[in-house]
């Protein structure tokens, strides 16, 4: 079974959205995980069977909400899913079986697409100069190569599949970071085990960006931040 997880800040219709998305494109076994972090989120719960909710009266973060929703969690395999997605036909089932071939594979990530554009979102993490950045960022699709499994350095948060019993093993998500790079973090700790982080682009995932109020506020300190945490490892060349 696979939990998936998703972290709910404000936005309640975007949240009803991607949960119905899942309920019209998900063949595997899963149960539904949804930490609303302090917005009084408004989810019919008869309508979605699997779902549990967790409640904070306040905002914690994504990290330390993630990592909420990670420890009730009953599934072999962790889904972390932005609540601004939008999942389409076998988006999951592909990544499972990506996560479950041979080869120490820990993580994978999903191609993500912007539904108003349809450019490039996501389509695997890289480091230049040890700062990291989505590879052909907001480049048309059809013009560039992003339609083959491919080992990157990291993959993003917005849509993430590990193995539970390595996210535990590394801790989850450090709660040091504040709305960025947690992920990137996360995927480090990964590979400093032996573990390979893979993105398969036939798993389609639609993803809005940075719907949440003051989503980038902490973004400089959390570079630095990780830049410092891993400033004597090779990962970031």
């Amino acid at each position: 079974m696979v939990s998936i997880i998703i972290l709910a800040y404000q936005n309640n219709y975007l949240t009803v959205r991607c949960l119905d998305s899942i309920q019209a494109h998900t063949k595997e076994k899963y149960e539904l995980i949804v930490v609303d972090n302090g917005s009084q989120l408004e989810l019919e719960q008869d309508r979605y069977p699997q779902l549990k909710l967790i409640r904070n009266s306040f905002n914690q973060g994504f990290a330390r909400g993630c990592n909420q929703g990670a420890w009730v969690a009953e599934g072999e395999y962790l889904l972390f899913l932005n609540n601004d997605t939008i999942v389409t036909p076998d988006w999951l089932t592909s990544m499972v079986q990506v996560l479950e071939k041979p080869g120490q594979i820990g993580i994978v990530g999903s191609k993500l697409l912007f539904p108003d554009s349809g450019r490039i979102q996501h389509a695997g993490v890289i480091f230049i100069n040890r700062l990291p950045g989505h590879i052909y960022y907001q480049q048309d699709p059809a013009q560039v190569p992003i339609e083959q499994e491919t080992e990157y350095p990291a993959v993003t948060g917005a849509c993430l599949l590990i193995w539970h019993h390595l996210f535990y093993r590394i801790g989850g998500f450090d709660p040091r970071f504040l709305n960025s790079y947690e992920d990137v973090d996360l995927c480090l700790k990964v590979r400093q085990l032996g573990y390979r982080v893979i993105y398969t682009p036939k798993s389609l995932v639609y993803h809005y960006g940075s719907r949440s109020p003051d989503r980038h506020r902490h973004d400089r300190r959390n570079l630095l931040l990780l830049l410092q945490k891993w400033k004597d490892c090779r990962l970031l060349e």
